[in-house]
């Protein structure tokens, strides 16, 4: 019965959570304030119930997978999605308008397409280095400016940053664990390191764009 109360809130915070983006104060009245969202949420989790935590678990607990499949799939949650921190960079990504992409609610920020600019070529310098060619920072800089506030020029912008992302994949898929503690490029950094490091910039940017979304 215990298990099956838990069961009950796991699912209630789904629901509650996916309510939350849309009215985000008629959501937490309803569910009895912000202690009652916590004590679901932690209720929920304890118990490993939730979706991501079910596919998370499941993921990493494959035997058979080697390094190299575990790395790629936290790199493919941080982006894309499933992941168990939150949103990933792909999900905090939807539905961004050109509009608000551009702008700077906070001053002295960088704007959410820039910070999608500095993602993408970052995700492009590490392909390079696992591939043997040196590179300090991006050609075009760490944060590459912002373009006009236009729907066809952000959607070229967010296709950029997931072809990069494709290419990293597929770098790392042809990867051998044997290669993981090797310095990168001839750098003192790791092929192990950057991948990971990649896997936590996604999360880091994703909450910086989640929370410019809402200003």
């Amino acid at each position: 019965m215990v298990i099956s109360n838990r069961f009950g809130h796991c699912n209630r915070l789904g629901t509650a959570l996916d309510r939350i983006e849309r009215d985000p104060q008629r959501t937490i009245r309803r569910e009895g304030g912000p202690e009652g969202l916590r004590s679901m949420a932690e209720s929920a989790y304890s118990f490993k119930w939730t979706r991501a935590a079910r596919s998370f678990d499941a993921t990493v607990r494959r035997n058979d997978m080697t390094e190299i499949e575990r790395i790629e799939d936290q790199i493919k949650r941080a982006y894309g999605g499933r992941a168990w921190h939150g949103p990933s960079l792909k999900e905090s990504l939807a539905g961004v308008t050109a509009i608000q992409a551009s702008g700077r609610p906070l001053p002295g920020s960088h704007s959410i397409w820039e910070i999608v600019n500095h993602l993408s070529a970052w995700t492009a310098v590490v392909t390079q280095r696992l591939r043997g060619q040196p590179m300090e920072e991006p050609a075009e800089g760490d944060f590459p400016e912002a373009g006009s506030a236009d729907e066809a020029a952000w959607l070229t912008v967010l296709a950029g940053l997931e072809s990069n992302y494709e290419v990293l994949l597929a770098e790392i898929k042809a990867m051998d664990d044997s290669l993981l503690d090797e310095a990168c490029a001839g750098r003192s950094v790791s092929r192990y390191a950057h991948l990971h490091g990649t896997v936590q910039h996604y999360i880091y940017h994703a909450g910086q764009i989640a929370l410019l979304k809402k200003m």
